[in-house]
């Protein structure tokens, strides 16, 4: 059972995860666009670095130990590091348990005299590492673009695809100076050589659901559909998500998709005020972070909730057998800024597409 469950925060607890929120409230970046430049630039160095240096939402720096899964590196050299981005939930409640990450950090540059480990800076890091085993290594093959045929084809004839097309080539009021289209966690395909993703039918028009399929081909359809109305031939596209196997990469650069390398936190640094930002229920913190970054001209991302109590007690739930405790948010949580964000955005509503697409809408920028 949790400590917030039990009723027992203790008084540091909820003076410190005040002391985040009054921060949030008062407009601290939990991320920049230089913190995934420098990020990105260590791991290219040092994939599996032992430590760098991470920026707090509170300004301080700080010497971070990178952890492999508890191992040394000399054990660990199939592990792949990468940024974990959390959210502004996932700081208040670590504040109110005390239980934001120690490991061996160190304040910089050094103190001249002995330091105490400043809790407020740990406690503000919105970006930490994370590893894991890597990416598939599935390759193409001649099931995987026959499949995207057909995708692609139902995806024309979709009400979907008729819908966001009416809304990016004559709904919403588009500005010319759109450059690109980046997308997040759109997810992995050919993770076999047979694999075809045609199997499971969708209810809406019991036509294979394809998810990650459909959502690329979406993709390319808003950059088709801009590029002809501003004049300018299809925008660029770049996509996001380390999971992308060498397959599906070799797919996606066949279409005109490029994808973003790094290790799962440089697409931010293609997104400004003139991107179109595209992601689905993505298992990152894509809204907070855009959020943070940019005002883009539009995007196509999970229905932003107006509910705005922003609860950090976990959940109790009954799962094979026994009582299991649940975050109360989702990876792609909304936030007070994200509201804040779509303030000054039109939205638009698509067909519902619950398996493909989950209960996303479009928000186009009032200029």
């Amino acid at each position: 059972m949790t400590v917030v469950e039990q009723g027992v925060i203790s008084q540091e607890g909820r003076e410190l995860a005040q002391y985040i929120k009054d921060l949030y409230s008062s407009g601290a970046k939990m991320w920049t666009k230089y913190m995934f430049y420098d990020i990105e630039a260590v791991l290219v160095r040092e994939p599996r670095p032992h430590y760098t240096l991470i920026r707090s939402m509170n300004g301080a720096l700080r010497k971070k130990q990178v952890p492999l899964d508890g191992e040394s590196c000399d054990f660990c050299e199939y592990l792949y590091v990468f940024p974990r981005l959390k959210t502004i939930q996932e700081l208040v409640h670590a504040a109110e348990e005390q239980e934001f990450e120690y490991d061996d950090d160190e304040p910089w540059p050094p103190p001249t005299e002995p330091d105490i480990v400043d809790d407020r800076a740990l406690a503000t890091r919105a970006l930490t590492f994370a590893s894991t085993d890597g990416p598939s290594l599935a390759t193409y093959s001649p099931a995987l673009q026959a499949a995207w045929t057909e995708v692609q084809r139902n995806w024309k004839q979709s009400a979907t695809c008729a819908g966001l097309t009416s809304i990016f080539s004559k709904d919403a009021s588009i500005s010319k100076t759109t450059k690109r289209v980046v997308c997040f966690g759109l997810g992995n395909f050919g993770v076999s050589p047979d694999y075809t993703c045609m199997e499971s039918l969708a209810e809406c028009d019991d036509l294979p659901v394809c998810r990650a399929m459909t959502q690329h081909a979406a993709a390319l359809t808003v950059a088709e559909t801009l590029g002809k109305r501003l004049g300018t031939g299809p925008l660029p596209i770049f996509a996001q998500d380390p999971e992308y196997s060498p397959a599906a990469k070799h797919l996606l650069a066949s279409v005109g998709i490029e994808v973003v390398g790094g290790r799962g936190s440089l697409g931010f640094t293609h997104v400004d005020d003139d991107t179109i930002v595209f992601t689905v229920c993505s298992n990152i913190c894509v809204k907070q972070i855009v959020a943070d970054i940019a005002k883009p001209l539009a995007m196509i991302w999970d229905r932003v909730s107006r509910k705005v109590d922003e609860r950090s007690e976990f959940m109790r739930q009954f799962h094979e057998g026994k009582w299991q405790h649940v975050v109360p948010w989702v990876t792609d949580q909304d936030s007070p800024r994200t509201r804040k964000l779509v303030e000054d955005y039109d939205d638009f509503e698509l067909p519902a597409d619950l398996e493909r697409f989950s209960d996303i809408a479009v928000y186009v920028r009032r200029d």
